[in-house]
């Protein structure tokens, strides 16, 4: 079954790419998220020539949703229409903050003109459109927002202690999700 996509995949950047020297393609991993729900936006430019200079990359505004660029990109070689491409990804996470359709605008990429005075050359990817689902009715009352999974530990530095010592207690979360969206515990008080 991967095999199939592979192929399905790259007959859809064969005809994309249509014998042209550079060629951007955008992709999401989920079409129709949940809002508040992690989605890894791809960018995929193709180059057959190696362009003077240095190319200017413009992510989208990602309107709608929080969103965050991963600071590795990954770079490969693949054959596409009788002709051999280098291939740069650029991934944002994105997380939808609104149920609803989120358009995503192009990404865009600059190159710039070669010494002889030849023009630079605009490269766009496609807009994509995310089908955004509410959130499940029945969440729980404490429920502030954050989805994903999520995994948080607890240890305090003093195993024993006497009263009146001071004690420190660290608080470990970690998982899948937007943590940026997980709010402060709320610590019972103290029981006199």
């Amino acid at each position: 079954q991967n095999v199939r996509l592979e192929s399905f995949q790259q007959m859809r950047v064969e005809a994309g790419l249509q014998g042209q020297d550079y060629y951007a393609e955008a992709t999401v991993d989920k079409a129709a998220p949940y809002q508040g729900e992690q989605v890894l936006y791809t960018l995929r430019f193709y180059r057959a020539l190696d362009p003077f200079g240095r190319i200017e990359y413009k992510a989208p505004a990602f309107n709608g949703a929080w969103s965050k660029a991963l600071p590795d990109q990954t770079d490969y070689t693949t054959q596409a229409g009788g002709r051999n491409y280098l291939v740069t990804e650029l991934q944002h996470v994105l997380f939808p903050m609104v149920a609803g359709e989120v358009v995503i605008d192009p990404s865009r990429l600059t190159l710039p003109g070669d010494y002889l005075g030849a023009p630079g050359i605009e490269v766009a990817s496609q807009s994509l459109t995310l089908d955004v689902q509410p959130l499940p009715a029945g969440a729980p009352a404490s429920f502030q927002g954050a989805v994903g999974q999520f995994q948080m530990e607890s240890a305090v530095e003093k195993a024993d202690a006497t009263a009146g010592d001071a004690v420190k207690q660290h608080v470990l979360i970690s998982g899948n999700g937007n943590i940026e969206q997980i709010a402060e515990p709320v610590w019972a008080d103290d029981a006199a």
